[in-house]
């Protein structure tokens, strides 16, 4: 996956389509994803060591007129 720059916090991280249920309804949302290695060593390193950033769909509308 190529590291891009996240829209929400400026960090590099990779876009993922993170799958979501909600009321019984199946959604995908727009997330990027972090490593935060100080967090996994906090964790003693048995906690998950991804920072999740979700990305509005405002943002996601942006995202897709920079694409198209």
């Amino acid at each position: 996956m190529a590291k891009e720059s996240c829209p929400k916090c400026g960090e590099k991280g990779f876009k993922f389509m993170k799958p979501v249920k909600s009321r019984g309804k199946a959604y995908s949302y727009l997330y990027y994803g972090h490593y935060d290695a100080d967090k996994y060593q906090r964790n003693g390193g048995n906690k998950s060591h991804i920072r999740w950033c979700y990305i509005g769909k405002r943002d996601q509308s942006k995202e897709k007129d920079e694409d198209g």
